[in-house]
């Protein structure tokens, strides 16, 4: 069989010299070459393990042993990108006298999901799964998410859900459909918010051994697990990456390798969206802690590491009295309108996060019962790296006064013709105004400071002209609709750089009556 690969592993109280000659271990020899391991102090305590990072990278949840019996949810708040605050127990209504484990976030970090099923008083009542969300005065009760598959029976983190919420992975035994111990399963988010059967990863993924503890990283698509077969120690970091939207379909699984792991047991790998550092339980010398990795960057590294996303993130506010809001945030593909998620600002200070993958351009916006939802987009057909953008959001109630700028209405340099992603953008106005029967607009087209007068006139006329007469084919009647167009003699920002030229080109709608 020959010599696989030769090395001396050296933990924090031993050493360990050894050979390794596993026919089909597959690695890439020189990925994470001077990755370093630190001991996570603020983490620190009894039987701290399971580290979860949310998707945005803002929160860490993990376990600690403080009691006798039981295990308790614990958090920790982002500082920078590689500090936290001191660790604290999420306590009540999370934490009561059973286990306690928080198994997957959402991308606005504002919903949990969590191992177990609630009584209304915060007391556990059987197994299963729940989630909870932030409230102005904290977590609620969590309530039960429904399954059509059996739970795990095991209280440790062996499920994890995409940052959309739409794809549950899950460690399971089922008898005549496991290809080992345990393998990996996905099961899909149906509309009721249920999730439907289980479908094995396939043989990329699983093996003979036992399969445990996905984590998918934020981009959807890169998934960490550890594992008992073709190992360094007695379990390993593996990595691979899904390929279709099947979910059955990924590259040939990856063992992380002898620098993250050793020859001890190694488990609960998760990273952060810039993958730029990793956090995991070892043995080697880490038993009561949580490691952080610093990771290189590498070719070979980068191989194994997440595809880059882009954070957007801010606070929504009411657009007059400027009071944070809890409100519902989607974002779509602005040219197949295709919805890739649903994020909710928490109630308290209006914070919000989304998290986006390359490969599209995105619209998002805030909707709340009484407001004109509020848009904005972004473009990242081209993402090459790992971006974090902030963006405050402000709703204008739907009141006579407000003006509201429709920020999603795309036209091509100098033309007044709307480009197809300008339609959801639209149909958004069409829907309030055919609810509301006895709203009456004024569309109102700006230029910025370039070209003639009269040619800003006409042009900027042109574009309310054209977002008018969609309304009007769209059942919209034309006595309910004026158009006026400004030229650039109503700037809403001075200055000649890009920016505040994109600023001022602009279309808005006034309500004038209602």
């Amino acid at each position: 069989m020959g010599v696989f690969y030769s090395s001396t592993v050296t933990g924090r109280y031993h050493t360990f010299s050894s050979t390794y000659t596993r026919r089909n271990m597959n690695t890439i020899a020189d990925a994470f070459i001077g990755v370093r391991k630190t001991l996570v102090k603020e983490f620190e305590g009894p039987g701290s393990r399971y580290p979860l990072m949310s998707p945005n990278g803002q929160q860490i949840y993990y376990v600690r042993s403080d009691t006798v019996t039981y295990d308790d949810a614990w958090v920790a708040d982002a500082l920078t990108d590689s500090t936290w605050t001191q660790g604290r127990p999420l306590g009540k209504p999370i934490n009561n006298a059973t286990n306690n484990n928080v198994m997957s976030v959402s991308q606005d970090g504002n919903e949990i999901m969590l191992w177990g099923q609630y009584n209304a008083d915060g007391t556990y009542r059987t197994m299963g799964f729940s989630t909870s969300r932030r409230t102005a005065t904290g977590w609620s009760v969590p309530t039960d998410i429904n399954t059509d598959h059996a739970v795990n029976k095991a209280s440790t983190r062996e499920e994890c859900v995409s940052a959309d919420r739409s794809v549950a992975l899950l460690g399971r035994e089922i008898e005549g459909s496991t290809f080992g111990s345990k393998d990996i399963y996905a099961s899909f988010r149906k509309p009721d918010g249920s999730y439907g059967p289980l479908i094995n990863l396939g043989a990329n993924i699983n093996t003979v051994g036992s399969e445990n503890a996905p984590f998918l990283a934020a981009d959807g698509r890169t998934l960490y697990w550890y594992s008992d077969h073709e190992t360094f120690g007695s379990s390993d970091i593996f990595v691979s990456k899904r390929l279709d939207d099947t979910w059955t379909n990924w590259t040939p699984r990856i063992n992380l390798g002898p620098t993250i792991n050793t020859a001890a047991w190694d488990a609960y790998f998760c990273i952060h969206p810039s993958g730029r550092y990793a956090y995991m339980n070892t043995s080697d010398g880490y038993r009561d802690g949580i490691c952080r990795l610093d990771l290189p960057n590498d070719e070979a590294t980068r191989k194994l590491l997440p595809d880059p996303v882009v954070i957007v993130k801010g606070r929504v506010f009411h657009a007059k009295t400027k009071q944070p809001l809890g409100v519902e945030i989607r974002y779509d593909d602005l040219t197949t309108n295709k919805n890739f998620g649903t994020a909710v600002s928490e109630p308290k200070e209006g914070r919000y996060s989304v998290v986006l993958t390359g490969g599209r351009s995105y619209g998002f916006y805030a909707q709340r019962e009484g407001f004109f939802p509020v848009s904005d987009n972004i473009e990242l057909k081209d993402l090459k790296q790992y971006q974090v953008i902030e963006r405050d959001l402000y709703l204008e109630p739907i009141e006579v006064g407000s003006t509201i700028r429709l920020n999603n209405l795309f036209f091509d340099t100098d033309k007044s013709d709307l480009r197809p992603e300008s339609r959801a953008e639209l149909d958004r106005l069409i829907a309030m105004m055919s609810t509301t029967t006895s709203i009456r607009i004024v569309i109102e087209g700006h230029t910025d400071d370039r070209g003639t007068d009269p040619h800003n006139n006409k042009l900027s006329t042109d574009r309310a002209s054209s977002v008018r007469s969609y309304l009007v084919k769209s059942g919209i009647s034309a006595d309910r609709l004026d158009a006026k167009g400004y030229g650039k003699t109503k700037p809403i920002e001075r200055g000649v750089s890009d920016a505040a030229r994109q600023r001022n080109r602009r279309v808005e709608f006034r309500i004038t009556a209602m």
